[in-house]
C-alpha cells in the first residue's frame, strides 16, 4: 500500500474528479477491502485474543495464589509465576492492538476511498452497494460513521437512489450519528429524486395505517391479541417510522 497506492494518491495532486482519480480511489478502496475481509486475518486476531484472554486469567490465578497458600516458598512461586504470565500478557496485548489498530485503518480508508471514487466518476457506481454493506456492518463503530460522514455529502444522492429500499429499512427512531447520516441521505434522496424516493417514504405510512387498522379491529379481543400487547406494537412501531398525527391514513 505505501509502495503503490499511496503514491498513485500524492500524484493526483488533489484532483478528485474524472475517470483517473476514480481509477485510483475505486483500487485503493478494494485494496483495503480485500484487506479488511481476509480470513487468514480474522484468524490471526482471534487466536491472539484466545491466548491473550488465556494469560490474563493465568495471571489473576497465579497473582491470587501467591497471596492465599500458606506455604511462603509457593507463594513467591506463584508471584513468578504471575509476572511471566503478565508480561506475555502484555506481549499479546500489544500485537493484538496493532492489528486491530491496522484493521480499524483498513475500514477507514475503504469506506473514505469507495465514496471518493463515487464523487470522481459514474464508472464505478457499483461501490455505492459495497459502501452502504459496509457501512451498515459496521453502524455502531465511530470511526465508520466519521469516515462516511466525511464524503457522503458530497457524493450525488442519485448513486445510492436504487438503494432506497434497503436505505429507509434501516430507518430508526433513534438518536446515533449513524441514524442522522442515514436519515440525511434519505432525505436527499426524496428531494433529488422523488420518483425513487417517496413511494418508499409512502409505503411505510401506509404499513403503519394498515396495521392500525388491525389494532382497532382487534382491540379489546383477548383471545385474538392482547390489547396491551397489540398497543405496544403500534406505538414502536410508530416511533420507528416517526409517523405524526397528521400523515396516518385512518
Amino acid at each position: 500500500m505505501e509502495e503503490y497506492l499511496q503514491p498513485a494518491i500524492r500524484e493526483l495532486k488533489g484532483q478528485k474528479e474524472g475517470l483517473g482519480p476514480g481509477q485510483v480511489f475505486h483500487e485503493f478502496a478494494l485494496f483495503c477491502d480485500k484487506q479488511l475481509q481476509s480470513p487468514e486475518a480474522a484468524e490471526d486476531m482471534n487466536r491472539i485474543k484466545t491466548v491473550m484472554d488465556r494469560k490474563l486469567q493465568e495471571y489473576h490465578d497465579f497473582a491470587k495464589l501467591s497471596k492465599t497458600d500458606k506455604s511462603k516458598g509457593m507463594r513467591e512461586t506463584y508471584h513468578r509465576n504471575a509476572r511471566r504470565a503478565k508480561t506475555w500478557y502484555d506481549l499479546d496485548n500489544a500485537e493484538y492492538e496493532r492489528m486491530r489498530k491496522g484493521r480499524e485503518q483498513f475500514l477507514r480508508q475503504c469506506l473514505e476511498n469507495y465514496l471518493l471514487s463515487l464523487l470522481a466518476s459514474d464508472e464505478y457506481n457499483h461501490d455505492a452497494l459495497r459502501v452502504f454493506s459496509l457501512w451498515l456492518e459496521y453502524s455502531d463503530t465511530p470511526l465508520a460513521n466519521q469516515a462516511v460522514k466525511a464524503y457522503l455529502k458530497d457524493v450525488p444522492s442519485g448513486k445510492f437512489a436504487l438503494l432506497m429500499n434497503q436505505l429507509s429499512s434501516r430507518l430508526q427512531a433513534e438518536e446515533n450519528d449513524f441514524q442522522h447520516l442515514l436519515m440525511e441521505l434519505v432525505f436527499r434522496i426524496c428531494v433529488d429524486h422523488p420518483f425513487h424516493g417517496m413511494h418508499q417514504i409512502f409505503a411505510i405510512q401506509v404499513s403503519f395505517a394498515m396495521f392500525k387498522c388491525l389494532y382497532k379491529q382487534l382491540q379489546g379481543r383477548v383471545y385474538h391479541l392482547p390489547t396491551l400487547v397489540v398497543g405496544k406494537s403500534a406505538n414502536v412501531l410508530c416511533a420507528n417510522n416517526k409517523v405524526d398525527e397528521g400523515s396516518r391514513y385512518l
